[in-house]
Formats: structure tokens, C-alpha cells, sequence
């Protein structure tokens, strides 16, 4: 069978198992940021001109990816709420994406045997490039660290950045196999004019649209034409290359400041002193070696990995003893055995966390799986690759050929099955709001009030407020200090028609932040069961004052009430 048919029904074949393997999915709600994104969000009511205008210039929920919304508002415009429809688009952008993996190993696989500079090498065997490209894409379609970003629909960012960063690799392999052609005419600004450059560019810039997690992908371009491409070879070379990644560059640059605005706004950054730099420092090492663990291990995988609240330097020794032999290991492979995939893998890996190590802290949690979907690529490249390797070496072993591809394949079809039971089971877990809290509670190491919050407001919008008390009063406990679990307590409170308890939530509600309407809304309700009007005129006029429409038309009712 030639390669090009082979290749496509391979690439059809596993993308297809991938879809089958998250199914399940289709039967799971919306739930955590999903109802911020998808069910609260107005805004995606309609797809018209004020729709285009707020995805360009807001930054809704400290995000700003107008692909991204553009995404979700298309499958409002389908499915309405129906969660279905929804989870069925996310299930078709991931097998997409896991064809796009497979097409480009293959382009990499064939390049780094063979080589774009060289006139000639060992050519590639069909066999060792499909069977790098399917345990590869196996890999990557069925792995359970990807089921935080394809079974939750508020990461349909991570999907969308993903396939258009593919497809800018992709089109990349093409642009550096085409600038080192014989043929190409050379001249030093026509490579700014070349399609595959300016579809590469087109695609890299949809990606950031989609997610500014892309910033990387410059880096990861100068990395390829180090290694496997072969066009850095000298200062001039390198600095060739970087002269053409400029408008990336810039762009990235762009980027990255629009996200940390965004981030600022929408309070997702906390503040300076959160954790110092050393502490940091600590954990990101922690962070990076255990993000590597859960990829070839991938067991005890949570929603929400907290950050560490108290630091000893004992056990992050070996975290750092680990990234520094890995380090050591590919540097010696690179420089003395002359094995630059160990190294330009190990980089790849490095560079493309590094908008979500926490070098600039988002969020409380010290690391998360969605974080993965793209820096997994290269270590499944490199199975895969492995995998290749032992299938190339079976086809000349003299002695039973066929034993050793029958071990291969065995190894595979166990590796298959495994995974595909633990992403099933990873998938039911995000069933619900109920069974994600549930299961991050039961199973966490680290007792945080981020679950309880959650599946607190969960149940108090499912109307069971005794069940939320109880978990609001376990959030209490662990974070005294945030305002929302006071408020939110005191919808329960007054919905079990605990009045005293309700107010005196109100009043700590108040205190703790008294920038945010809703206190003084909800305040302004009990006191009017008080019948204290001039006290609920207060607060209707202090929430109108901080902008809430309702305190405003409340307090005006109150007021044309007492004249």
C-alpha cells in the first residue's frame, strides 16, 4: 500500500477512535465557568454588529479571545442551551486537531530522517512514519489529561488555539522545506511575500484570537529550524531566522500585553505579594515535573490542583534534581552524541508552559490540565517516534520479525485500552457541578475553598440552601476573607428564612468589599422584610451608586412609596 493512502485512512482511523472515546461527553451539563461563558452570557445572544464590536473591545470574564466567542455564540445560535450540541462541537475541534497531530508528525518524522538541507539520506520507511504518527495521535487524542479542555465547554479556547497553532506549524514545515529548495531565488525580502509564510502568520495570528497561550509559537518555529529543519548553523543563520520572526514576535508581544490587561481587569491576577519570586521559583520546577509525571502516568487528575499555601524547600529538591539531570542529559545528547531531538523536544516542552508556569501568576491554582493539550505534542512525538523506531528495526531483524511487531502492537492495544478507560472515567467527572466538586473534595490532598464555593452556589441554585449553608460554612472556614461566601451565605440564609443570619452575613458581606452591588441589593430585600425602609433605601441607593440597574429602579420604587 503506497504512504499517501495509508497515511490518510491512519490519520481518518485514530481521529475517528478519539471522537468515540468522548462520547460520553455529549450527555455531561455546563458547569463551573460554563455558566459564565455559555448560559449567563447575554452577549451571545445574538451574532450581529454590537456582538462583533464587544468581542474586539471587552474582555469578558478576564478573557479576550474573540474567536473563541465567536465559537460560542455559532453554537448558540444552533443549539440554544442544550449542552449537547455544544460538547459535540468541542468533540469535533479535538478530532481535527488529533488528525492535524498526525500530519504533522509525519511532515517531522520524514524531515528529521531525511532533512531539508540535505541532498540526500536514509529515506523513511512507510512503516516507521505511520506507525510515529499513530501511537502519536493515539497519544494525544485518548490521553485523560486532555479531558479538562474537550468535556468542559469553556475551553473551547484551548481547542481553537490548538488547531489553528497545528495548522500554523504545519504550514510552516512547508515554508522552511521551500526556503531551503534549491529552486527558491533567495532574495532577502520575498520571504515576507511567500504563501506559506503568510499562511503560517495568518494562522498563528487565529490562534491568538482563540487563546493567547500561542505566544510561544515563535520560540517553537526558531526551534524547528534548529532542529529538525538544520537552518541555523551559525550566528548569521540564526539571526536570519530571527529577522523573519519579527512580525510573530511583535504579535505575541502584542498579545501577551492585551492578556495581562485583561487578566488585571477581570481580577484573575493576584496581587504582587501572593507568592514571593523564591516560592514561585519553587513551584513552577514542582510544577514542571509533575505536569511530566501525570503525562506518562496520568492518574489522581484533578479540576483544581491549589496553590501551595506553606513552602518547605526539602521537597522541591528532587523536582529540581530531575529537571537539572533531564537537562544535563539532552544537553550531552545534543553536543556529544549529536542527537539534537532529545534537546529540541525537552525545549519545546520548557517553552510552550511558559505562559502558564506561573511566571505571572492567574488564578489560585498552581497548575492545571488543560494546561497540557499543546506541551504534550512533543513527548507523544518522541513515543511515538520510539515506537517507529522499533517498528523499523523489525523489518531487518533477521530472527522473527513478526514477534517483535506482534509485541509492538500488543504494547499498543494495552497502552489503547488503558488510556481510553481512564479518560471515560476522567469524563464522568465533569458530568455535572455536583460531581466535579464532589469527586476535587473527596479526592484533593489539600483541603481549599474554591469546591466547597463551588458546589455551594451550585445547590443554592438548585434550590437545596440547607446543603449550601454547609458548604459555604466549610469555604468560611478556609477563606475567611472573601466577601462572596458571606453574600452567597446569606441567600441561603434567607431563602431557609434565617433573617438574622442572612443580615448579619450582609453586613460582614459589606465590610469585606464594598465596591460590589449585590450585597447592598440583597441587604436592601431583608431590611424591607424588616420593614426597615429608610435602612433599605440605603442600601438601594448605595448598589445604584456602584452601578446595579435593579437597586436603582428598587430604590426609586421605595422612594415615590414614602412620598
Amino acid at each position: 500500500m503506497k504512504e499517501q493512502p495509508a497515511k490518510y485512512y491512519l490519520v481518518a482511523l485514530v481521529s475517528l477512535f478519539a471522537f468515540v472515546v468522548y462520547l460520553p461527553a455529549l450527555g455531561n451539563g455546563f458547569v463551573y465557568d460554563d455558566h459564565f461563558y455559555v448560559v449567563d452570557n447575554e452577549f451571545l445572544r445574538t451574532f450581529d454588529r454590537s456582538f462583533l464590536v464587544w468581542i474586539i473591545t471587552n474582555s469578558y470574564e478576564g478573557n479576550w479571545h474573540p474567536l473563541t466567542w465567536m465559537s460560542h455564540a455559532a453554537d448558540y445560535a444552533v443549539w440554544g442551551l442544550n449542552p449537547l450540541g455544544h460538547h459535540l462541537t468541542n468533540l469535533l475541534f479535538h478530532a481535527v486537531n488529533t488528525a492535524l497531530v498526525m500530519l504533522l508528525v509525519i511532515s517531522l518524522v520524514r524531515t528529521g530522517r531525511k532533512g531539508f538541507h540535505r541532498k540526500s539520506g536514509e529515506a523513511v520507511s512507510d512503516r516507521g512514519i505511520l506507525t510515529a504518527a499513530g501511537v502519536a495521535g493515539m497519544l494525544f487524542g485518548i490521553h485523560p489529561l486532555h479531558v479538562e479542555s474537550v468535556a468542559w465547554v469553556a475551553e473551547r479556547k484551548d481547542l481553537l488555539c490548538a488547531m489553528f497553532f497545528l495548522l500554523s506549524m504545519t504550514q510552516y514545515v512547508r515554508y522552511a522545506g521551500y526556503r531551503v529548495s534549491e529552486a527558491y531565488p533567495g532574495k532577502f525580502f520575498s520571504r515576507f511575500t511567500n504563501k506559506y509564510y503568510l499562511s503560517t502568520f495568518l494562522f498563528f495570528f487565529l490562534a491568538l484570537l482563540s487563546k493567547p497561550m500561542a505566544v510561544t509559537l515563535p520560540l517553537v518555529l526558531l526551534l524547528l529550524d534548529w532542529h529538525p529543519f538544520g537552518r541555523i548553523h551559525s550566528l548569521g543563520d540564526f539571526l536570519s531566522a530571527l529577522y523573519e520572526k519579527i512580525p510573530f514576535i511583535a504579535m505575541s508581544f502584542g498579545s501577551s500585553i492585551i492578556t495581562l490587561i485583561a487578566q488585571s481587569h477581570g481580577g484573575a491576577m493576584p496581587a504582587a505579594d501572593f507568592a514571593p519570586a523564591g516560592v514561585r521559583a519553587f513551584v513552577i520546577m514542582k510544577s514542571y515535573v509533575v505536569y511530566l509525571m501525570k503525562m506518562l502516568v496520568p492518574l489522581n487528575l484533578l479540576p483544581l490542583y491549589p496553590y501551595p499555601q506553606n513552602i518547605s524547600w526539602v521537597e522541591y529538591v528532587l523536582p529540581f534534581l530531575i529537571l537539572a539531570g533531564l537537562t544535563g542529559t539532552c544537553l550531552y545528547l545534543s553536543a556529544v552524541r549529536r542527537q539534537k531531538l532529545w534537546l529540541a523536544i525537552w525545549i519545546y516542552y520548557l517553552m510552550t508552559l511558559i505562559p502558564v508556569i506561573g511566571i505571572v501568576q492567574v488564578g489560585e491554582q498552581s497548575m492545571a490540565d488543560r494546561y497540557t493539550y499543546i506541551p504534550s505534542i512533543g513527548l507523544f512525538l518522541l513515543i511515538g517516534m520510539g515506537a517507529g523506531w522499533v517498528a523499523e528495526r523489525a523489518a531487518v531483524a533477521a530472527n522473527k520479525p513478526r514477534r517483535i511487531i506482534g509485541i509492538l502492537a500488543a504494547v499498543i492495544a494495552m497502552l489503547t485500552i488503558v488510556l481510553s478507560f481512564l479518560t471515560i472515567r476522567q469524563i464522568r467527572i465533569w458530568k455535572s457541578d455536583i460531581d466535579l466538586w464532589t469527586y476535587t473534595i473527596e479526592q484533593g490532598s489539600v483541603r481549599h475553598y474554591i469546591p466547597y464555593y463551588n458546589r455551594a452556589t451550585f445547590y443554592l441554585s438548585s434550590g437545596r440552601p440547607d446543603k449550601a449553608v454547609s458548604d459555604f460554612n466549610n469555604a468560611a472556614a478556609l477563606k475567611p476573607s472573601w466577601y462572596a461566601i458571606y453574600n452567597n451565605r446569606g441567600l441561603a440564609y434567607d431563602r431557609l428564612n434565617l433573617i438574622d443570619k442572612a443580615l448579619s452575613d450582609y453586613d460582614v458581606a459589606v465590610v469585606l468589599n464594598q465596591n460590589d452591588p449585590s450585597p447592598y441589593r440583597n441587604r436592601g430585600f431583608v431590611n424591607m422584610k424588616l420593614n426597615q425602609a429608610g435602612r433599605a433605601m440605603a442600601d438601594f441607593e448605595r448598589g445604584c451608586l456602584l452601578g446595579d440597574g435593579f437597586s436603582c429602579a428598587m430604590s426609586q420604587t421605595l422612594r415615590t412609596a414614602v412620598h
